[in-house]
């Protein structure tokens, strides 16, 4: 089955309860987690170590081995993608949609590019 899942998360509401479903599902299985987040280049620093630390806490108190990675680039799903590839997941769990409003319109749906163009099983929790 499953032994590494990677949680992309942007700190928003429904990211954050995909990132516990996806704990609970790794618990589940026995499977690790790994999670990412992505900072854009043009914005140095919008508290994504907080984001994945907080994350990360919440998978160590429920017993889940866990991973955190933190990329930057232009293009989130790109990113979320090769930070899948580069740390072995065999399932990506994500939110169905993250931020809303103007962040939302700039970085259109990650989601959706992420089930587009990945090779890795992506498992899409709407909340």
């Amino acid at each position: 089955m499953f032994k590494n899942i990677l949680l992309p998360t942007d700190g928003s509401e429904v990211a954050n309860r995909a990132v516990d479903a996806g704990i609970a599902l790794a618990k589940q299985l026995g499977a690790k987690v790994t999670l990412v987040t992505v900072r854009r280049p043009e914005w140095p620093d919008h508290g994504e170590e907080g984001v994945l630390n907080t994350a990360a806490a919440k998978a160590d108190a429920a017993g889940v081995p866990v991973a955190k990675i933190l990329r930057s680039g232009n293009d989130t799903a790109a990113e979320i993608l090769a930070a899948g590839t580069d740390a072995g997941a065999d399932l990506i769990a994500m939110a169905s949609h993250g931020r809303q409003g103007l962040s939302a319109v700039l970085l259109g749906s990650q989601t959706d590019q992420v089930t587009k163009h990945s090779t890795i099983p992506v498992l899409i929790y709407r909340f």
